[in-house]
């Protein structure tokens, strides 16, 4: 994401949700050759349920 320009905020809460998967996918071993590199830790986020 380029860091010169403002983004709108669904652009920030889709990234957050592609590192928590990814963060997720990688730290559990469903993911096996993935190793986490990001300069943060994934985001965790507590799931909504709908009713």
């Amino acid at each position: 994401m380029p860091s010169t320009r403002h983004l709108a905020p669904a652009v920030h809460a889709v990234a957050d949700i592609v590192r928590e998967v990814v963060g997720e996918a990688a730290a559990s071993g469903s993911w096996p050759l993935a190793q986490w590199i990001g300069d943060r830790a994934p985001v965790r986020r507590r799931r909504v349920r709908s009713a």
